[in-house]
């Protein structure tokens, strides 16, 4: 008996050995896991803590180089005089080395000037150089493309207008249309006239509304805000056609030429009245023709505000032809021009400089200029958008084109019923606009039916130095005008797109990893 509860005793001391040793196994378990899990959370707070470090590090990397850049404007190999990457350490306020950026820099040129740089800034620390971040700059000055309208006057925005991108004036805004980003006046306050505002404001905030100051999208609105300067804009278009252009003829301008093409007067010693017609090809050519004949066109500029005939002027801004239908624009009569040939613009140097009037119109594939300017004459050329002019569907980043005139850029009384404008459209001494074009005004009757069309719409940016305006009441221009920004232009335009300040700055700033 005594035996048997001696077997029982030991079977029970068995299982309660057995239990504690589960519980122990369990215990231990619970215990590394929980280890596990502080040490996972230390790493990840270590991870974190270092990571912030080393992206304090890299922005330290960029605000660097754009000091340098700020001293030295052309160096892209950080005073080394040889190619990278460079590395830097990183000091705490002791002047002890924590942690190192290493920096890599790329120059984008274009006809043969630094036009940006790209800095790549990758840091880490000392500690746990492991654990890295990196940010990537642009460094440019901001050009004429980061607006959707830049104007050097006061204006009126007709209730039609629909506006996508930032719009500035330099003068007051009465601003009827709808915005969907900023709208900008450098005035305080201004005399809104009835050129303008219907009823008169005498003292109008510098956007304002005829409701009194007020308007959809009025929470957009800003004034005052600092001049765009014009005198930056409108640079010294000789310099650019000495610096930047190859003494060429039409006959020689070709893909391999280091610098861009330049075209001479068509008719010099006469008055300004003729010019080259210019069409993009999808394929990335040009097709040009030499203007022979145009005709003369009474309509009232855009500058005066008001429909009245008595301020007309005649400008020879239609290439001759014998339409009649009232669908524009009319095809040139076959002695109006005469064919030049086609060309690929220069690979380095997109550029193409006409001391004379330049229509333009086609389908554009790549980034491109057009300047007309005169540089053996006291005259201004114009361009002419006598019909639509398209980007060619590509990469959705590829295409652009700078269309710069001395002096005015035109929609010509014989422009399409619906009529596209890709592209940024600077006016440097006058304006942008479809003048008002009318039988009553001296207009020929063949464009009567061209009097009043249907659409327009800019995809790009307008700069002019004076009053914009391609519609007058319902009875002439566009009825409808829509303006959409093209922002795929901001951090990389087309070659010698003006700038809007002097000063370099990062455009772009992202964080890679």
């Amino acid at each position: 008996m005594q035996k048997i509860k001696l077997l029982q005793r030991s079977f029970h001391s068995g299982v309660l050995s057995i239990t504690a040793l589960v519980f122990i196994a369990v215990f231990v378990f619970v215990l590394i896991g929980l280890v596990d899990v502080s040490l996972m959370q230390k790493k990840v707070e270590v991870s974190k803590e270092e990571g912030s470090k080393a992206l304090t590090i890299s922005e330290a990397g960029l605000e660097y180089y754009r000091w340098r850049l700020g001293h030295y404007p052309n160096d892209i190999q950080d005073g080394t005089g040889h190619t990278g990457p460079y590395v830097h350490d990183f000091l705490d306020p002791e002047g002890s080395a924590i942690g190192k950026y290493s920096l890599a820099i790329s120059g984008n040129y274009q006809c043969g000037s630094l036009m940006s740089v790209d800095v790549v800034s990758t840091a880490w620390t000392n500690a746990h150089p492991e654990i890295k971040k990196t940010i990537t700059g642009r460094y440019m000055r901001p050009s004429v493309s980061n607006f959707s309208y830049i104007l050097n006057s006061n204006v009126l925005v007709g209730n039609d207008r629909i506006i996508y991108g930032p719009y500035h004036s330099n003068g007051g805004i009465d601003f009827e249309g709808t915005n969907y980003s900023s709208v900008t006046s450098a005035q305080t306050t201004w005399n809104c006239s009835s050129s303008y505002c219907s009823p008169v404001q005498s003292s109008a905030p510098g956007v304002t509304h005829d409701s009194g100051g007020t308007g959809a999208g009025s929470n957009l609105w800003k004034s005052p805000v600092p001049q765009i300067d014009f005198t930056i804009i409108s640079q010294n278009l000789t310099d650019i056609y000495r610096k930047n252009v190859a003494s060429t003829t039409p006959g020689v301008c070709n893909a391999g030429q280091g610098l861009g093409c330049y075209f001479p007067r068509t008719n010099p010693g006469s008055a300004m009245t003729l010019g080259y017609h210019l069409i993009f090809n999808p394929e990335g050519t040009f097709t040009l023709y030499k203007v022979l004949s145009t005709e003369s066109v009474p309509g009232v500029p855009v500058s005066y505000g008001i429909a009245d005939c008595a301020h007309k002027v005649s400008e020879n801004s239609v290439i001759s032809n014998s339409g009649s239908n009232g669908i524009c624009p009319y095809t040139p009569s076959g002695t109006a021009q005469s064919l030049i040939g086609t060309f690929a613009p220069p690979t380095s140097c997109k550029l193409l400089y006409f001391d004379d009037n330049v229509w333009l119109e086609g389908n554009l594939n790549g980034k491109i200029s057009v300047i007309a300017a005169s540089s053996t004459s006291s005259e201004n050329p114009n361009i002419y958008i006598r019909n639509s002019i398209n980007y060619t569907p590509s990469d959705g980043t590829a295409d652009g084109l700078t269309a710069l005139a001395e002096n005015s850029v035109k929609v010509p009384p014989d422009s399409p019923d619906n009529l596209s404008a890709d592209g940024i459209f600077i006016a440097q001494l006058g304006y942008f606009g479809r003048d008002y074009y009318d039988t009553s005004c001296g207009l020929a009757s063949k464009y009567s039916g061209c009097a009043f069309q249907n659409q327009m719409n800019i995809y790009g940016t307008v700069v002019s130095n004076g009053r914009v305006g391609t519609k007058w009441g319902n009875v002439n221009g566009y009825n409808t005008r829509i303006d959409n920004y093209d922002s795929t232009l901001f951090n990389d335009p087309p070659p010698m797109t003006p700038y809007t300040e002097d000063t370099y700055k990062f455009v772009q700033w992202t964080q890679d990893q």
